[in-house]
């Protein structure tokens, strides 16, 4: 919220990865979708007396479901009324990334798909319901504004926020092999929040389907 206080540029800078306000303020949504859910994750795993074991999406109560699907349709709707007011609806916070002039285009093309397939995937780890999952993915959030920033302030190049940003989007993984070998989560939710998050990600991104982001969810 304390990063609201600085000023920013009102146009944003295709040349070079740095931070404008719509794209601070979608960081700021998308952080709140996690913080918010993984302190719904942490009360709700103080209700149980003994530790119980999460299948995900089969062990999730009908109001743990409605809270989740809340979020994220309310994120979609903020995101939305962002872009419709600081914002272009098509070039967008991903597609239109500036890279720097070396990357071929085909590694562009890859690092964008990579790009929006984790933004599908952290939607998906809310739904697992373990606190962890749905914490990490605000590495790649968080991480975003402040290497643009690094950028903008001459402090990082683009070449290094891209590589620093895509690490960040694998973290999750880790953290994900690290929650399989647990025993309040089982197997069966993980891949059900994997197939989820692939699933989506197809529905949304396939040429010639293209389905509507809330329906999609």
């Amino acid at each position: 919220m304390a990063s609201l206080h600085l000023p920013l540029p009102t146009k944003r800078n295709f040349n070079n990865p740095m931070i404008w306000p719509e794209f601070r303020l979608h960081s700021l949504a998308f952080a709140s979708r996690h913080v918010l859910a993984t302190v719904f994750w942490i009360i709700a795993s103080k209700k149980h007396t003994a530790p119980v074991t999460t299948d995900g999406l089969a062990s999730m109560s009908l109001f743990e479901f409605v809270m989740m699907m809340l979020l994220v349709h309310s994120t979609m709707l903020a995101a939305t009324a962002i872009t419709n007011t600081l914002g272009d609806t098509e070039l967008r916070t991903t597609n239109a990334m500036p890279y720097d002039p070396l990357i071929p285009e085909e590694q562009r093309r890859r690092a964008k798909r990579l790009y929006a397939f984790a933004q599908f995937m952290a939607a998906a780890y809310l739904f697992v319901g373990d606190p962890a999952l749905a914490f990490i993915s605000l590495a790649g959030i968080q991480s975003a504004p402040f290497l643009m920033t690094l950028v903008r302030k001459g402090k990082c190049s683009s070449a290094t926020y891209h590589f620093v940003y895509t690490w960040s989007l694998l973290l999750p993984l880790l953290v994900l092999i690290r929650v399989s070998f647990s025993s309040h989560v089982s197997i069966a939710g993980l891949n059900a929040s994997i197939v989820t998050g692939t699933a989506a990600f197809r529905l949304r991104t396939t040429p010639g389907l293209c389905l509507p982001k809330h329906l999609v969810w």
